[in-house]
């Protein structure tokens, strides 16, 4: 009995690490990236938004954490979003990608169809407004105009290549 009692507690357990992997690290778990993207992770996204994030997911072959999509206007003022923010109209995502995984990432966004970036410590902002690019500090603040530049080392090389930031 006292072996079953242990077998069941380390399934159990193993059961748990996996899950939580898998809600934390997505993009690390094998074949999850076949698996499209949840009406609860999109809610209120645009149809075109969502397409366009499954293409990442399908391109990139991973499957990124989403932490905020389609936000109300309400919503987007308690968490400190900017006044005509995307996440409003419904084309925006912000998303966890570590930085091995930006060049890909960026790439796999440019090509479904992104054109703005906001380059985080451990999340990119994505969105398909007009073309444009800023950073976010260590203090987790958005960063625009010259300041962005001090943080431009959370950006992957190709997209600086692309909005001729490179330095040579």
């Amino acid at each position: 009995m006292k072996r079953v009692c242990i077998g069941l507690l380390f399934c159990f357990f193993g059961c748990c690490v996996f899950a939580l992997s898998m809600i934390r690290f997505p993009h690390c778990v094998p074949l999850l990236w076949k698996v499209p993207y949840f009406w609860v992770e999109t809610l209120d996204s645009q149809p075109k938004a969502i397409k366009a994030l499954n293409d990442i997911r399908r391109e990139c072959k991973a499957h990124y954490l989403i932490l905020s999509a389609h936000r109300s206007k309400r919503k987007n003022d308690i968490v400190g979003g900017v006044k005509n923010s995307m996440h409003t109209k419904g084309i925006a995502f912000d998303v966890i990608v570590p930085q091995s995984n930006r060049e890909e990432f960026y790439s796999c966004a440019k090509k479904a169809g992104f054109t703005a970036f906001g380059w985080g410590g451990r999340t990119v902002h994505i969105d398909m407004g007009k073309r444009r690019w800023w950073t976010y500090g260590d203090d987790k603040k958005h960063r625009s105009g010259d300041e962005r530049y001090a943080f431009l080392h959370k950006a992957p090389r190709n997209f600086k290549k692309d909005f001729a930031l490179l330095r040579k």
